[in-house]
Parts: C-alpha cells; sequence; structure tokens
C-alpha cells in the first residue's frame, strides 16, 4: 500500500529522463538540462522533483506521469526557473551556459524545493 500513497522513492536521472518534454529554446538548452539531471545526486533530484511537481517521489504508475520543461525567451536570465507544481512543469530562461544553467538549478531546487518558505 505503501506504493500506492508515496510512489516510488527511488529516484534515478535514466528515469526522470524518460519522464521530460522539452519545449523552447536551442538543442543546447535541452542538453545543458539533460546534463545538469545526469550529474545531479540522488537528494538534488529530490528536490528537483519537489520543486518542480510538490513531491519527491514519481507515482506508482508512472505510465501518464510526464514533467514539461520549458525554455522561454521572454525570461531574463539573471532570474531562477519558475515551476507550475500543478501541472509538473518548469520554466527556465535561456541561460548562457551550462555553468549559468547549473548555477541557477542548485539554488532553486536547494532553496525553492520548501515552497512558499515554510519548510
Amino acid at each position: 500500500m505503501f506504493l500506492f500513497t508515496q510512489g516510488f522513492l527511488e529516484i534515478s536521472s535514466d528515469i526522470l529522463l524518460q519522464k521530460f518534454t522539452f519545449s523552447g529554446g536551442k538543442p543546447q538548452h535541452k542538453s545543458y538540462f539533460e546534463n545538469y539531471v545526469n550529474q545531479a545526486d540522488t537528494e538534488t533530484l529530490k528536490n528537483m522533483l519537489k520543486f518542480i511537481t510538490g513531491s519527491s517521489s514519481i507515482p506508482f504508475d508512472r505510465s501518464s506521469y510526464v514533467i514539461s520543461v520549458k525554455f522561454d525567451s521572454g525570461l531574463s536570465d539573471r532570474k531562477l526557473p519558475l515551476s507550475h507544481t500543478c501541472f509538473q512543469s518548469i520554466e527556465a530562461p535561456l541561460y548562457k551556459s551550462f555553468a549559468e544553467l547549473k548555477q541557477k538549478l542548485k539554488i532553486a531546487f536547494t532553496i525553492g524545493c520548501e515552497g512558499y518558505g515554510f519548510g
């Protein structure tokens, strides 16, 4: 029963990368994001999931589970990414380098994973 209510507690970059759909940006932006996910440790992946979806686990029934990653040219690259937990989506500016994306995602996933500052 625990799996039905809690979902899969084990998270891997391979599983997550299968669940992402990408829009906007250039191929390099998708590549930066995929590289970040591949390099992330388990704790970072859980924080990423919590930031984007509101939960640090993947649902038991993953068949229709999708996380939308949108690169938005209208967002300033000085800003952190935005998440929409109800829609399991993240919007990220078009960061100029992998290092910049990594820095901004690290801040968002570390500080922003608790939502509204209530942790």
